[in-house]
């Protein structure tokens, strides 16, 4: 569970170079119990921009083992959707967004007097209006992830035969928090006008 929370927060707060998008950044340590723990390290890209929230087609966007194990895991899943509603509530109750730009507003003076800053106060000013507008695009992300239904199978292939028909196509992908769970395969035989219905609970 601490792992999943962990994930969560990586997700939420745009960390791409962290364990669960590139597996870089992190510690794993075992406790006298054989308990894992997984910590993570160089939190310097945080806020740095968005990552999916779930896995979508590990062939174009490959994540880490763990993290994509648990994606195919309904209830590994589900906690790790429940962590990201949580991971949001607490960036909201915290008023992060308002917090880092009160911070920033006074450090400003100190960068721009600064000579031998890297960057140029433009380029400060800009990272630090991105953080609110970031934060506000993740939680509008997140609603859509929760809310969106798992993609059409592709890839579907008939086969037919004397009274039957043999079907194949490639398991759905989902871009949200809903896995996918079943198929459903309507047929009709010709000349009838009713479909049946056959449930495929193999995802």
């Amino acid at each position: 569970e601490e792992m999943v929370r962990m994930w969560a927060v990586e997700s939420y707060l745009g960390r791409w170079d962290g364990y669960i998008r590139v597996a870089n950044n992190f510690y794993v340590h075992s406790d006298a119990d054989g308990v894992f723990s997984m910590l993570p390290s160089g939190l310097d890209q945080t806020f740095s921009g968005r990552i999916e929230f779930f896995l979508v087609d590990p062939d174009t966007e490959p994540r880490s083992i763990l993290f994509s194990r648990c994606m195919e895991v309904p209830s590994c899943r589900a906690m790790y959707t429940s962590a990201l509603v949580e991971v949001r509530q607490v960036v909201r109750n915290l008023e992060t967004a308002d917090r880092a730009a009160a911070l920033y507003q006074e450090l400003r003076p100190s960068i721009l007097a600064d000579p031998r800053k890297e960057n140029s106060i433009e380029d400060a000013d800009a990272s630090a209006h991105w953080l609110g507008d970031f934060l506000a695009l993740q939680s509008q992300y997140l609603d859509q992830n929760l809310n969106e239904p798992p993609l059409a199978p592709t890839g579907l292939t008939a086969t037919p035969g004397a009274g039957w028909i043999d079907l194949q196509w490639e398991q759905a992908r989902t871009r949200g928090s809903n896995p996918v769970t079943g198929y459903v395969v309507l047929y009709r035989a010709s000349g009838s006008e009713g479909y049946s219905e056959i449930p495929v609970d193999d995802p």
